[in-house]
């Protein structure tokens, strides 16, 4: 059967949620999330830690860390809306090769790198002191945000995949 809400706290310790059929909220100081093959909503939040979510089918994710990197790895919903934020960590979204979202991609010092052909508007690629970018993959109906202030953003193509146990 499918709950509601699982929500999760800790202050020093990793959390790993796997196989729910909800939505989940997630929240450590200092640890780790590993979220696996979850089927709702997604809110993950953690200070000094690395958020991995794998697996997932979820409408709406948003995934934030202040000084540790950020993975997404699941299905792309197309009224869906996904959300990676660290200050200093790499964000890493991985989309298989059939994904359509519009992508807005900001870092103050990292790099921005794509699988996919990146076909850019009209307001898009603007560059001040930050690497500021939007652009569309496919039919554009996903929505993505990914920002970091010091770390790498990376889109990859593949299929999602599960976390090792």
């Amino acid at each position: 059967d499918a709950v509601r809400t699982v929500t999760v706290e800790s202050v020093s310790g990793s959390l790993d949620v796997s196989r729910v059929a909800g939505d989940v909220r997630a929240e450590t100081v200092s640890g780790q999330l590993r979220l696996n093959g979850v089927t709702g909503d997604i809110v993950g939040e953690t200070v000094s830690g690395r958020i991995d979510i794998a697996g997932a089918r979820s409408k709406s994710v948003r995934a934030e860390s202040v000084s540790g990197q950020v993975g997404y790895s699941g299905t792309f919903d197309p009224a869906g809306t996904y959300n990676l934020t660290s200050h200093s960590g790499a964000l890493t979204l991985r989309l298989p090769a059939s994904a359509g979202a519009t992508n807005r991609l900001e870092t103050f010092s990292g790099s921005v790198d794509s699988d996919f052909p990146v076909t850019m508007g009209a307001n898009a690629g603007r560059a001040s002191h930050d690497t500021r970018f939007e652009f569309t993959i496919g039919n554009g109906r996903s929505r993505i945000t990914a920002e970091t202030f010091s770390g790498n953003i990376r889109i990859q193509r593949g299929m999602a995949r599960d976390l090792p146990e």
